[in-house]
């Protein structure tokens, strides 16, 4: 149950990232429209959060043990790095969902969204974590 409540808190959170900045956007079928904030795009953004937290249980963990010498010699830094591939695959993997940008643009975007998620969601884990 507590998880779910971190993902739709996610899943606003990325709401919230979309319509404050225009780094991400949802789509629809047609990518040359780009839809308000319906349904749909909330359910996008819960499919999002779902895909992002399970890329980062999974698949970032390999990444971070394969990029150790390089984050070792950057102090951590190349950490954000995985960070927003992680975000980019997620991206790809989500029809509806887009990184706006081409090449380099788009990887600074990812870049700006998952510093900017990764705040609200160290936020949401201060809030959402039972303490004991």
């Amino acid at each position: 149950m507590n998880w779910l409540i971190k993902i739709l808190f996610r899943a606003a959170a990325i709401l919230l990232i979309s319509y404050l900045t225009d780094i991400i956007n949802f789509i629809s079928v047609d990518p040359s429209h780009i839809v308000e904030a319906t349904k749909e795009s909330f359910l996008t953004a819960v499919i999002f959060a779902i895909v992002l937290s399970l890329l980062n249980t999974f698949i970032r963990p390999i990444l971070s043990l394969f990029a150790l010498p390089l984050t070792f010699i950057t102090l951590g830094l190349f950490q954000l790095v995985i960070n927003t591939s992680v975000v980019l695959v997620a991206v790809k993997l989500v029809d509806g969902i887009g990184i706006k940008g081409e090449g380099w643009t788009a990887f600074f975007n990812a870049f700006l969204f998952s510093i900017l998620f990764s705040a609200i969601s160290w936020a949401i884990e201060q809030v959402v974590t039972d303490k004991k």
